[in-house]
This record gives C-alpha cells, structure tokens and sequence, in this order.
C-alpha cells in the first residue's frame, strides 16, 4: 500500500486532488483530447471504456466507426492519457479522500486497509482494461474475442469498484457530517 494509505491526509490535499480529478474528467469526456474528438472521428462513437458490458458485436462495431484516424487517437491520445495521467490521480483523490475522511473516526487497522484497497482495486481493473483495449486496438481488424469478453468483464469491475470507493466516501463525509452535529448539540 502506499504512504498515503496510512499517513494523515488533509482537507487542502483532498480538495486539491478531487478538483485535479474533475479537471482531468472534463478533459478527457469532452473537448479535443478525449470523448468529444473521439465521437468526432467515429461518426458518433464515443469512448469503449465507458460502454458497461459490451459484446465483442458492440466493442468491434465502434472500433470499426472510429476509422484509422479514431483508432490511433484512441490508441496513442486517449489511452496514454486515461492510464497514466487520469488514472494515478483518481487513485491519489479516492486515497486522499477515504484517509481523510477515516482519519476522523477511530477507524481499526484492518478496516483502513480495506478501505484504501478499494482504489488501488479500481485502478487495476482500468489498467488490465486498458491494455486490452489497446491491444484489441492495435490488432484490428483481427477480433479477439477472447480478451474483448475479458476487456468488457474488467470495465464492469471498474465500474463496480469505483462506485464502491464514491460510495465508501459518501458515507464516510455523511458520518463525518452527523458526528460534528452531534458534537455540537452535546450530544458526543
């Protein structure tokens, strides 16, 4: 695990990385480094990666309506960006935020640690998803569809995964938030 995962965090660290991990979404779903250039070249076809359980049909369909031009976008803008820019920040801002946030409750050890696996989680499952689809990419018009069902079953992990870290650190802020009022009331 990394240091982040058991040193103290603070409120600026947190803000500072959720703000860079909004930016680094906008960018990448819109304007002419990501989604919207991707949509652009493919005749409307925007990113795989975040198509929820694709078909080796669907994902080689979009492949197809992206053309070379979308492909090698895909290939050598929107995946470099996604695997080694966006996702080590989103690891970083979920981190920050559930040590944060665990950091007011007198959380155990075995608890922390679970909780900080969850981004650590989600960030193998995009890369695993990640280089499938750059090697799905690379390879076209050849189908594998074997490492297609594979690539669709690590984005559906993603997915599950980084709803549970948005979830987990929800409910930690709403925890956070009752205990300061009961505090305050006298309640604590």
């Amino acid at each position: 695990m990394s240091a982040l995962s058991r040193k103290k965090v603070s409120g600026k660290t947190a803000l500072i990385l959720t703000a860079l991990t909004t930016i680094l979404l906008i960018i990448i779903n819109g304007n002419w480094l990501g989604n919207a250039k991707l949509a652009e070249l493919g005749g409307g076809s925007g990113m795989l990666d975040l198509e929820y359980g694709y078909t080796v049909e669907k994902a080689y369909g979009m492949m197809e309506d992206y053309g070379t031009e979308g492909r090698q976008f895909y290939l050598w803008r929107i995946l470099p960006l996604d695997t080694f820019v966006f996702g080590p920040v989103y690891l970083l801002c979920f981190l920050s935020l559930i040590r944060f946030f665990l950091q007011r409750r007198s959380a155990g050890k075995r608890l922390t640690r679970a909780l900080c696996a969850l981004p650590w989680l989600t960030l193998l499952f995009d890369y695993a998803e990640n280089s499938s689809l750059f090697t799905m990419m690379y390879r076209f018009p050849r189908e594998l569809t074997g490492l297609c069902a594979f690539s669709s079953c690590m984005t559906i992990l993603k997915y599950v995964f980084t709803l549970s870290c948005v979830l987990v650190i929800l409910a930690l802020c709403g925890m956070n938030i009752v205990r300061r009022r009961k505090k305050r009331q006298g309640r604590f």
